[in-house]
């Protein structure tokens, strides 16, 4: 089994918010959203119309955004992880950011390689470890020690590459296998 931190891929598109007030609602990302989700506004930024169009648009590194096609293959695997939200795409297909609500305390931070503030809390992980029962079983988390980043496992990772679909880029951050 491994784990992969996900990440945009920038060699496609990538969304902005129209408004800056918008940001205000994404900094409650991990909450539950759905009730009175207002359609964000996002457009491509003319520096970035010259690249290609993907299956997932880039965004933020905590809330990965699904094109019609992704949202089609990974909704009934998805949902009991987080919510899609749709987001108002200028000129553009439907799109729905994902927000991951599945936070566990997977992270064994005895074992991994962490940098830490004088307080005590971490800063940065070098190298990250989990609790193996605790990931065995699932496919898309964060956790409260990194919520700028969300991980997956190697099966969203097969369902992505085995559907030809292109926006993503994962890191490799953890392996059961020797």
């Amino acid at each position: 089994m491994k784990i992969y931190q996900l990440n945009n891929d920038f060699r496609y598109q990538i969304l902005m918010t129209k408004n800056v007030s918008d940001l205000d609602i994404l900094k409650r990302l991990g909450c539950p959203l759905k009730n009175g989700w207002g359609k964000l506004e996002v457009y491509v930024p003319a520096s970035r119309k010259d690249r290609p169009p993907s299956d997932f648009p880039g965004f933020l590194p905590n809330a990965p955004v699904f094109g019609p096609k992704a949202k089609e293959i990974f909704q009934d695997l998805l949902e009991q992880y987080g919510e899609f939200l749709e987001l108002d795409v200028e000129g553009g297909d439907k799109c729905f950011l994902f927000n991951t609500l599945n936070t566990l305390r997977a992270l064994d931070e005895i074992n991994s390689e962490v940098i830490r503030f004088t307080n005590g809390r971490i800063m940065d992980i070098k190298k990250y470890v989990f609790a193996e029962e605790l990931v065995r079983d699932e496919i898309i988390f964060k956790i409260p020690e990194d919520p700028g980043s969300i991980f997956v496992s190697d099966w969203f990772v097969s369902i992505y590459k085995n559907n030809g679909l292109s926006g993503l880029a994962f890191k490799e951050v953890w392996s059961n296998e020797q």
